[in-house]
This record gives C-alpha cells, sequence and structure tokens, in this order.
C-alpha cells in the first residue's frame, strides 16, 4: 500500500474519525467528515483498518464548516470543530444511541441532548516542553503552543499569556492546572524537580498579581502550598465546600448545575440513598440538604474528610461519607439491598466490580451518570440481564468540541 494516497471519506466512524476505503482496506482519518476527498499518510494498523494522518483537504465536504479556532487539527484538545451544528449533534446522539443498543436497550429511549457552551470550562491542565505551553497534539507528546483556547472560561483562558511567558526560561516545569473555583483561581504545578528559590518567588508574586487564591506545588509524591490568601470554593447544592488540592469537578459550573438537578429529580424522595465515588459531594449534599438519608462512598480520604467536614459545618446531620477502595471492595450486597436507591458517578472505566454487586442484590432503582459510552454500555448491560429496565435517560455534551460524552440513565426493576 502507498504510504501517501488520496481518500474518499464515506462515513464518520464512531469515534469520530472519517472513514475511507483504499484497497480493500479501511483507513481511519481524524479531522475529516463525510464527502471530504483528501491527501493522508497511512499509518499505524488498528484493530480493523489503518489510521490515517490528514495532510490537507483537497476537496471540502458541503457537510464541513470552518473551524472556529486556529489551532484546530494541531492542537490536540478538540476533534470534531469542523463539524455542522446538526452532524456534530448526530454525532454525539449517535454515540450514545449506539452505547444503549450495545447494552441491550432501546436506542429510541435517547432523544436529548444537552450542550454546554464555549468559553465555560473550569479546569485546564497545561502541558510544558521547555518554551512551550499548549496542549498535546492529537496522539502524541508533542506541546502545540497556543495563546488562547475558546472552549476555556474566561479567567482562565486569560492567563494563557501571562503563564507562557512566566515558565518560558524555567526548567522542570511538566504541567500547569488552573481551576476556576466559586471565589478563586486554584493553581498546581506539577515538577520533575522542586522548584528553586526564585522560581518560587516568581510564581508566588504572579499568584498575587493576578488574584491566585492557592499556589500548590509538586514533585513526584510530594505536594506543598506555596501561597494561599483565599481557600478555593465550590457550591454543591446550596453548601460551601473547601476545595481539597487536585480533587474531582464536574467540567463546567453549567454541566454540574444540570446533572445536579436531572439526578435530584430522578432519585426523588427517597428515604435511603447511598452516593459511591461521591467526590466532594457533588450529588450527596443537595440531596441531603432536601432530607434524604445518604451514605457517600469514595476512596480519596482527603475528599471524604472534606466532605464529612462540610456537612458538619453546615449543619447537615443525614450524610455521612465512608473512605472505600470501590475498585477493589465495592459497596456489598447487604448494603445495597437496604438502600431504596442508588448514584452511582464512576470514573471513565467504569464500575464494573460494583456493577455486578449491584446486580446480585434486591436494590430496585440506579441512577447512573457515566462519562464514558463504552464503560457505560458493559455496566448497563449487566443491569438489563438483571432485570432492569430504564426508565429516563439523557446525553449531556459537558466537553464541547471532544468526543467525549456524559449519559445519565435511571435504572428500576420491579
Amino acid at each position: 500500500m502507498q504510504n501517501t494516497v488520496t481518500l474518499h471519506i464515506t462515513a464518520l466512524g464512531g469515534l469520530g474519525d472519517g472513514i475511507a476505503e483504499y484497497e480493500g482496506k479501511r483507513i481511519y482519518v481524524p479531522y475529516t467528515t463525510e464527502g471530504d476527498v483528501v491527501t493522508a499518510r497511512i499509518g499505524e494498523k488498528t484493530a480493523d483498518g489503518y489510521r490515517g494522518h490528514l495532510i490537507e483537504v483537497n476537496i471540502p465536504s458541503p457537510r464541513r464548516q470552518a473551524a472556529p479556532c486556529p489551532y484546530f487539527a494541531e492542537c490536540g484538545g478538540c476533534d470534531l470543530q469542523h463539524l455542522s451544528n446538526e452532524d456534530y449533534s448526530a454525532f454525539k446522539l449517535s454515540r450514545a444511541k449506539q452505547a444503549l443498543a450495545e447494552a441491550g436497550y432501546d436506542p429510541a429511549l435517547l432523544t436529548l441532548l444537552h450542550r454546554i457552551p464555549v468559553a465555560s470550562r473550569r479546569r485546564a491542565e497545561f502541558k510544558i516542553d521547555g518554551p512551550n505551553l499548549g496542549f498535546f497534539k492529537g496522539g502524541t507528546n508533542e506541546v502545540v503552543p497556543i495563546d488562547q483556547c475558546l472552549i476555556l472560561a474566561p479567567a482562565i483562558d486569560a492567563l494563557i499569556q501571562p503563564l507562557a511567558a512566566l515558565v518560558k526560561n524555567m526548567n522542570g516545569i511538566k504541567t500547569i492546572s488552573l481551576t476556576k473555583a466559586d471565589n478563586t483561581l486554584d493553581m498546581f504545578v506539577k515538577c520533575s524537580k522542586p522548584l528553586d528559590e526564585i522560581s518560587k518567588n516568581t510564581f508566588v508574586t504572579f499568584a498575587k498579581i493576578h488574584m491566585i487564591g492557592r499556589l500548590t506545588e509538586n514533585v513526584g509524591d510530594k505536594t506543598i502550598v506555596r501561597y494561599l490568601s483565599e481557600m478555593p470554593v465550590v457550591t454543591n447544592g446550596t453548601t460551601p465546600v473547601e476545595l481539597p488540592v487536585g480533587a474531582f469537578l464536574q467540567a463546567s459550573h453549567e454541566s454540574q448545575e444540570l446533572l445536579t438537578n436531572w439526578v435530584v429529580k430522578q432519585v426523588g424522595k427517597k428515604k435511603r440513598v447511598l452516593d459511591i465515588f461521591s467526590g466532594i459531594g457533588t450529588y450527596s449534599l443537595p440531596l441531603a440538604e432536601k432530607g434524604l438519608n445518604v451514605t457517600a462512598y469514595e476512596g480519596s480520604r482527603e475528599m471524604v474528610d472534606t466532605l464529612n467536614r462540610a456537612a458538619k459545618q453546615h449543619g447537615i446531620r443525614s450524610l455521612k461519607a465512608e473512605v472505600v477502595d470501590l475498585v477493589k471492595n465495592p459497596v456489598d450486597i447487604e448494603t445495597l439491598s437496604a438502600a431504596n436507591c442508588i448514584v452511582i458517578n464512576p470514573p471513565r472505566p467504569g464500575a464494573a466490580a460494583q456493577t455486578r454487586t449491584i446486580a446480585a442484590s434486591s436494590l430496585k432503582e440506579v441512577v447512573m451518570v457515566s462519562c464514558n459510552p463504552a464503560s457505560f454500555a458493559r455496566d448497563a448491560k449487566m443491569l438489563h440481564k438483571a432485570g432492569f429496565r430504564i426508565t429516563n435517560v439523557e446525553a449531556l455534551d459537558q466537553f464541547t468540541y471532544s468526543t467525549h460524552l456524559e449519559i445519565m440513565a435511571k435504572f428500576v426493576r420491579n
């Protein structure tokens, strides 16, 4: 097979790549869409074809739109800026519907896709390579330098150029993460070696100038808060929660509000609720505020302590959080069977062990928020085999222009 070829893109694949046929082989080309004629380099073999690397779009498809970002197809942060609005929404819905079908459910159950606008992402991890600050090029560890990002909240976007200037002549900086809390910005600097005194002072001065409430340095397993003028706080329900260093947050305030409202509505007035993979109480606190008895399970001691402390400080007596390694020791059958409903929001790998335990219990209601259609399909299939039906399912596009997708589903059995 030739290395550089002309390809006619005939379809869009399940992971957002354009699909072409060449000499009887299937070629997957990122950043293309149905109807494009492109020049591409044929690369590595995949499970069912070859990966193509786009060189040039020779004849753009009528379905194609101009990407709004000048770094698109170089920076690996976005995959789908070239799709028309209609095709973009259709692709996202198709991913969720495919997951439902793979789990044994009727894809027609899903009709609603929520889309979060750009300029709302409240957390970002910038990669550093010498003088370059930006994001990795797709499929590589090559840093593509940027000076703006239309996805990010304005408070974070405004710091890209100042940060790039800050680290230009520094050594040993691997990544810089910024989180927009409700009240301030939180900065986390990951280093390959400890910062020298000049660099420490430079970072602290930067934090003061740019109103960054907390500055943290990390080297290996050692994490040190270098500057603190204001503890970052987020609000779960109506309860303010101090944000632990590196704690998980939903990608935007808007997506958290949407997910929380949906979860609270699906749980309803159940008396005994378990929140599995609870984090710092995104769902636990709003549910407990309504008077429900909630037990939260989370693997991080720091997040559990934070959640319990927030509940105590604000007089929420119906919530308790426990540290549990949910991968190795899922919540047991007896505990699940005693609950009226559980909320489960697993990480990207899903919750295979926990779902098997749920299926074996007598639990009747599961409210699931999944950030990965593939692991959702696997876990939901186990629930389907255990007799659960879906009474409500919606999709959330909170990682705009990426292939990532949230699926929210309520499972019920008699």
